[in-house]
């Protein structure tokens, strides 16, 4: 049976929870608010099964196929805006939605839809649903740098293949290899697209920088978007957070990677799921149809997608994930590039994050401190971040905030 000894060996998809027939398997958040499998043993049959659908115990290797890579940019600049990048999963989804599918990807949970995550701390809970309509796609778009809520979206992915729909499934790499092996393999009309990830955040980190937003702003806003491009663009995003249930609400909150406690956390590789610093699934070669994640220094092959409006690069794993991007050019524009250099320079496809050896004591402080308390004390808005915050803003405003950072780019390589 599933037993954890070594939380480092797990990364909470839940898919040996949902395969269990005797539904003995419980998922239970620790202090960090990462889930682990809890086994009832009196109702245990040793059937196995849990194991076999564990996607850390039996890791697909990294076997080299042929691949193709393009750019993708959205056609609609409303849906390119609120997209992380390119929108390049948004035009896969309709693409799927035309053709009478339904696509499940990770979102704020609102209403009944909130006992997929019972337990989990925090007042915002992410988890994976799904969406039938063109216009629910919104709840789906930009990035949610904390874990989803994955395993009670397996069974029903199942339920849809059987009616014979096309279903599109879209998650981190662990979430997608977690499908796979709860499904026991890849129905004909089941189409997987992961977004390269470089690691997941706690849940209990989230939830304390909740916490400090609400006691900074007064106010409880209803969404937290991590790369926002209303303020500078793409280049330079924002971590906001947003009154009301859409995309068009106010913005509360809204400052830069430099400035932001929880991303200087999420940088500093100090907030991630343990798993995550020695991630199994860091691979170029995936199980997946597509594979896709951000471009910022697309200017090396196209100048004409270097817009700072955004762009998703694309890596085809399968023949699968080309047929269905090729639908998906019905609402993005696309331009094949050279695999090899696609890839090149992409640490956070095959590199895990490194350990920060002040972790334990910060994820201390995360169970003890309230949000304000651990955010004051880890992340203080000094007279450097100040001044960092002052150094990025002018620069943009001057329009030289690219060929400064190019530059910066460039000596740190020699």
């Amino acid at each position: 049976m599933i037993s954890i000894t070594d939380k480092s060996k797990c990364c909470g998809c839940a898919a040996c929870a949902q395969k269990c027939p005797k539904q003995c398997i419980s998922m239970e958040y620790d202090a960090e608010g990462c889930e682990y499998p809890v086994v009832n043993v009196d109702q245990c049959v040793d059937c196995g099964l849990c194991e076999k659908a564990c996607p850390v115990l039996n890791v697909d290797n990294d076997e080299p196929k042929s691949q193709r890579a393009f750019l993708v940019q959205h056609d609609d600049q409303k849906v390119l805006a609120e997209s992380t990048s390119g929108g390049a999963f948004t035009a896969l989804a309709q693409a799927v939605i035309a053709n009478g599918g339904i696509v499940f990807g990770a979102g704020y949970l609102r209403g009944e839809q909130l006992v997929r995550a019972e337990g989990a701390p925090g007042r915002l809970k992410v988890g994976h649903f799904s969406v039938e309509s063109v216009d629910e796609l919104w709840r789906f778009r930009n990035s949610k740098y904390v874990q989803s809520v994955v395993g009670p979206a397996y069974p029903e992915v199942k339920q849809q293949l059987k009616t014979g729909r096309e279903v599109l499934f879209i998650g981190t790499p662990c979430q997608c290899e977690g499908l796979l092996r709860f499904l026991g393999g890849k129905p004909a009309n089941l189409r997987v697209a992961d977004f390269v990830c470089r690691a997941n955040p706690a849940r209990a980190v989230f939830a304390r920088q909740v916490e400090w937003l609400d006691a900074k702003i007064g106010v409880k806003g209803e969404t937290v978007l991590f790369r926002d491009k209303s303020l500078f663009g793409y280049r330079y995003s924002n971590t906001c957070e947003l009154e009301g249930e859409t995309l068009d609400g106010e913005r509360l909150y809204s400052e830069g990677v430099e400035t932001d406690p929880y991303l200087r956390a999420f940088f500093a590789d100090l907030s991630d799921r343990p798993i995550c610093y020695e991630c199994p699934f860091k691979k170029r070669y995936r199980v997946t149809d597509l594979t896709c994640w951000d471009f910022f220094d697309v200017y090396r092959l196209s100048k004409e997608f270097d817009d700072n409006r955004g762009v998703t690069r694309v890596l085809i794993q399968s023949d699968e994930g080309q047929e269905l991007l090729d639908r998906a050019s019905s609402y993005a524009r696309m331009k094949e590039i050279d695999v090899e250099a696609a890839v090149e320079g992409a640490r956070e496809l095959t590199k895990s994050v490194k350990l920060n050896p002040r972790r334990d004591e910060f994820m201390a402080d995360v169970a003890n401190l309230d949000g304000e308390e651990l955010m004051n004390k880890w992340f203080p808005d000094s007279g450097k971040v100040k001044a960092e915050r002052f150094a990025r803003h002018t620069c943009e405003k001057l329009g030289i905030y690219d060929p400064m950072k190019r530059l910066v780019k460039k000596i740190i390589k020699k």
